[in-house]
């Protein structure tokens, strides 16, 4: 949901979050394996934005699951 705004940085993520960047990494990598956000690198730091065709098709499986 942080990435719905747009892309953003882990740095940015951490901050919004509230979460240490390990854990914050740790489940961007998790969502990126799984083809739920996009990456892309500018020098250190990694840039992180939502994969519109993926997510839009999780959100309605699990609206599917709800009703």
């Amino acid at each position: 949901m942080a990435l719905q705004g747009g892309e953003q940085h882990v740095n940015q993520l951490c901050k919004a979050l509230r979460l240490p960047q390990p854990t914050v990494s740790h489940h961007l990598s998790l969502l990126r394996i799984h083809g739920l956000v996009k990456n892309r690198r500018e020098g250190k730091l990694v840039f992180y934005t939502v994969n519109g065709q993926r997510h839009n098709r999780a959100v309605k499986a699990i609206e599917g699951l709800m009703t």
